[in-house]
């Protein structure tokens, strides 16, 4: 990285603003942990489209495939079950049912 670049950034890092919304943003975090939490680890949800499917994902099979548990049908968290059922109901509703 060029030194300009990095002298700019830790200009960035250093700034009040940036503590503030830093501080808020860890607060938050942990306040809610299980909202923090995904089963793809460092795996990019890029690399998992890619590994996982050979044509575009729709949005729900890759929030599937990241906020279940490995080898069960079971969400990571309350949160995780309430999304994907809202987010289902949504499109429900919108476009109809599949079934």
């Amino acid at each position: 990285m060029r030194k300009e670049y990095w002298m700019e950034l830790c200009n960035i890092w250093g700034a009040e603003k940036w503590n503030e919304n830093s501080s808020k943003a860890k607060q938050n975090r942990a306040a809610h942990p299980e909202a923090n939490v995904h089963t793809s680890g460092s795996i990019s949800f890029a690399s998992h489209k890619a590994r996982l499917f050979k044509r575009p994902p729709q949005f729900q099979e890759l929030f599937y495939e990241t906020h279940k548990k490995k080898g069960t049908n079971d969400y990571i968290s309350e949160k995780a079950g309430e999304v994907a059922e809202s987010y289902s109901r949504g499109m429900d509703e919108r476009y109809g049912d599949d079934s």
